[in-house]
């Protein structure tokens, strides 16, 4: 139990480094967040450039899922299936992985 604590003691500057406020992290969790925003908005143009900048931030596959839905709500097809298989190469196993292929088919 004592080498949990330590570790998680050793691990915490880590984290909390992580996520002030000007960290990439921090920067690409509120691109999410916007995008989020634009999106459930029908904004779907600005809801691809702010996944986009999460993306370029983080490099996390959850941003290609993202500008994929954005890409095929506003009929960009080859974009969209382009941004699918980038997703389903980049998270085998993303929570999205199933919807992903069955886009892509």
């Amino acid at each position: 139990m004592r080498n949990a604590i330590t570790l998680a003691l050793l691990l915490l500057p880590a984290a909390l480094a992580a996520q002030t406020p000007g960290s990439p992290d921090a920067r690409a969790r509120a691109y999410f967040e916007e995008g989020t925003a634009h999106f459930d908005a029908g904004r779907a143009l600005d809801a691809q450039a702010a996944f986009s900048a999460g993306y370029e931030l983080s490099g996390k596959p959850g941003f290609l899922w993202n500008m994929a839905e954005c890409a095929r709500v506003l009929g960009n097809r080859d974009r969209a299936v382009e941004l699918y298989r980038q997703y389903v190469a980049k998270a085998p196993g993303g929570a999205q992985r199933p919807l992903a292929e069955a886009r892509l088919r």
